[in-house]
């Protein structure tokens, strides 16, 4: 009964909205805006710089990561060792 349903819904529709939107062309107009040499130039530097902003994330990321692995490495050490520095509270 539901595979029937869906059938229907599909048919009467999903395809007629696709039909529609391809028979009035709607992608025609990104394709053309796509093919200017200008706009090329500018999607290229776009993903070059958004590229490199994204490494430069990862990279500011890994060295937290590390600072904060470092960090906890340490206080463990004191932990186990049962020396608390002076001023801090533990909580384990």
């Amino acid at each position: 009964m539901a595979v029937v349903r869906l059938e229907r819904f599909r048919r009467n529709t999903i395809v007629p909205l696709v039909a529609a939107l391809l028979s009035r062309c709607v992608f025609d107009g990104w394709q053309a805006r796509v093919r200017k040499y200008g706009d090329i130039v500018r999607f290229t530097a776009g993903v070059i710089l958004i590229g490199g902003l994204l490494g430069f994330i990862e990279e500011t990321i890994d060295v937290l990561f590390t600072a904060w692995r470092k960090t906890m490495q340490a206080l463990w050490r004191f932990v186990e060792q049962g020396v608390v520095p002076e001023g801090a509270t533990l909580k384990v």
